[in-house]
């Protein structure tokens, strides 16, 4: 169905070639997409063990990672709208980056 042309789609050489060429760009990208949907993914599980325990979950800890693991899961559901966000996000920060190694006299290599 779907799912089976969404992963050939994903595992596709071509496919795999254009993402590789998105460079630093791409990289860094990558990681901030990663870190606006982790972070509050974190922060949300943090606050429901602490409210649910009344405790920090570091003294729940199995609490905390049960409940953090089974929404990770269920983000999993979210994986192609980030790289659709990938998509938007990698040439504002290629300009970004442009920007940067321009003002501060930097080539590519260096940067």
């Amino acid at each position: 169905g779907q799912w089976r042309r969404f992963t050939a789609w994903l595992t596709d050489a071509e496919n795999r070639r254009r993402f590789a060429s998105m460079g630093a760009a791409g990289m860094l990208s990558y990681g901030l997409v990663s870190n606006v949907k982790y972070i509050p993914l974190f922060a949300f599980s943090w606050y429901v063990v602490s409210v649910r325990t009344g405790v920090s979950p570091l003294h729940e800890w199995p609490t905390f990672l049960s409940f953090y693991a089974t929404l990770y899961i269920a983000n999993n559901i979210l994986r192609p709208m980030k790289l659709v966000a990938l998509g938007f996000v990698t040439p504002k920060v290629d300009q970004l980056f442009s920007w940067t190694m321009k003002r501060c006299k930097v080539g590519k290599a260096r940067a």
